[in-house]
């Protein structure tokens, strides 16, 4: 199924395709069923192309194009289905220019062959996943800043490709009450993602530059992103005419080639700034506080399920949508207990975004440390020296890998917290990457963020490369981490926790000190 682009956390995570739902208006309720695993085997199809326009709010913001081919492949026919997306968008007032590409080559039973995954965010290089498959295995390769990394992982046989769906939905039309899943797969996260479409009733429906029009609401779930909601709004003959989704005020609407290619208006959106968490009161003297007292209130969501608790936050309920967050500054290390189980290995290990072997990140590794031999003294002259030598701020590349970083020394929190984990594991000190949100003095606003916990003496120990304080103060609110190990083209796929709740949420200060 294509899906609309999925716009997520603060730095725009994004996933592949658009909806291409096929529904008839006629009522009906049926059981959930798995259609993918029907082994049906839909007409064949000529070459078709949709393209739909992207906003978000009222802004043009990009725009995408999906398509079905059938062609013949070694003497057997193949259907190849595409899915583009494009987005423009600023962050602090630099453009953000994205575009994704998912293509599937499927058997006309839907069984896919292979796959190819690209994520294009100039000037970094091409990511790039390739799938081929192999019975019950499928043989993957990521392609990071040019270094390419193999992968054998299990195929669910249940799995349909994106022009299988589509013209299953064309023979079987999704009925008003009816509840539908299919079984797909989501490069990005690199594995197989289930899909559940649940029909509505039909509703009056503003479309783009006309009146309302009476279509059949199909709210659209992926297990691979729970937490996002999207919706297809259907008319009578079944084409999608409408999509949203509840990230960032994101909806597309079903358009001519020459409407979707129009100049984009994304500059009028800056996701830095719209992204915002305002306070009613300032936060004296923020980066020296030592514990911070936080009210969150969230809507629509368990603050709960997005945070994280643990050294240095605790997390306490106060109601269904609000928590009471406890931030205390971690300055040193604490004694080591007499026995604690050390980190996995995924963090000390290199990896496709944390590249330890890279000569520059071993050089400035060694540079920075210097003849010290204390773990906690060699991370702090580290986040000290990427404070330092990260001199050009760049927003517009959402997060490129140690190794690039170390090769351009430009970039923002994402760029200076790779580079600070990856020189600490040179070292041999676990770390990993957190995201979260940060005070802005001069905004008196709560920003999104990324920084470097290390591990030592027992306990994960926070740094800031941006700030190169030596420590984390209490203005910094943690949701989620990760080691990057694993995440393919995904890196980002462990914070969307926070997305959901981007732009909605709420803060106060209770207590400072």
């Amino acid at each position: 199924m294509f899906r609309l682009p999925r716009l997520g956390l603060l730095l725009l995570v994004l996933g592949t395709g658009t909806g291409l739902l096929r529904a008839d208006e006629a009522p009906a309720s049926k059981p959930a069923t798995d259609t993918a695993a029907k082994s049906a085997n839909p007409p064949a199809s000529s070459t078709s192309e949709r393209w739909q326009v992207i906003f978000m709010g009222k802004s043009r913001v990009g725009y995408s194009r999906s398509s079905i081919e059938t062609v013949e492949r070694d003497g057997q026919p193949q259907r190849i289905a595409e899915a583009e997306a494009v987005l423009v968008i600023n962050r602090f007032g630099q453009s953000i220019k994205m575009k994704t590409l998912f293509q599937t080559r499927e058997t006309l039973e839907g069984q896919i062959q292979g796959f190819t995954f690209e994520l294009h965010n100039p000037p970094s290089a091409v990511n790039r996943t390739t799938g081929v498959v192999q019975g019950e295995k499928v043989l993957l390769e990521t392609e990071i800043d040019g270094t390419v990394s193999k992968a054998e992982k299990a195929w669910d046989p249940a799995i349909r490709g994106l022009a299988w769906q589509e013209l299953d939905l064309k023979q079987n039309p999704i009925q008003a009450g009816e509840t539908r899943k299919y079984t797909t797969y989501d490069p990005q996260f690199a594995k197989a993602d289930v899909v559940t479409m649940k029909a509505g009733k039909l509703t009056p429906t503003k479309l783009l530059g006309t009146a309302e029009q009476e279509l059949l609401p199909v709210s659209v779930a992926h297990s691979v992103f729970p937490a996002v909601q999207s919706m297809e709004y259907l008319d009578a003959t079944g084409e999608s005419r409408k999509s949203t989704m509840s990230l960032l005020s994101t909806t597309a609407y079903t358009v001519t080639k020459e409407e979707a290619l129009k100049s984009l208006s994304g500059g009028e959106v800056d996701l830095g700034i719209s992204t915002l968490v305002k306070l009613p009161q300032p936060l004296a003297k923020a980066q020296s506080t030592r514990k911070v007292v936080y009210k969150l209130t969230t809507e629509g969501v368990d603050p709960l399920t997005i945070l994280k608790a643990g050294p240095p936050q605790s997390v306490e309920r106060l109601s269904d949508d609000s928590v009471k967050i406890t931030v205390v500054s971690l300055r040193e290390p604490p004694a080591a207990p007499a026995a604690v189980e050390a980190p996995a290995a995924e963090y000390l290990d290199a990896n496709s975004f944390l590249q330890t072997a890279d000569k520059r990140v071993v050089e400035f590794a060694n540079t920075a440390a210097g003849t010290e031999t204390d773990p906690w003294k060699i991370a702090q002259a580290m986040e000290k020296w990427v404070a330092q030598n990260l001199k050009k701020k760049n927003f517009s590349t959402l997060l490129a890998s140690a190794g690039e970083v170390a090769r351009t020394l430009s970039g923002d929190c994402t760029e200076h917290a790779v580079l600070l984990a990856a020189m600490a594991r040179v070292k041999q000190i676990p770390s990993r990457c957190v995201v979260g949100l940060v005070y802005v003095p001069r905004l008196n606003a709560f920003g999104g963020h990324m920084w470097t916990e290390v591990w030592i003496s027992g306990t994960w120990m926070p740094l800031d490369a941006t700030l190169g304080l030596g420590y984390v103060a209490g203005e910094h609110i943690k949701f989620g981490e990760s080691s990057f190990a694993g995440v393919g083209n995904a890196p980002l796929s462990e914070f969307v926790s926070m997305a959901i709740v981007l732009g909605s949420m709420q803060l106060e200060v209770l207590e400072a000190e």
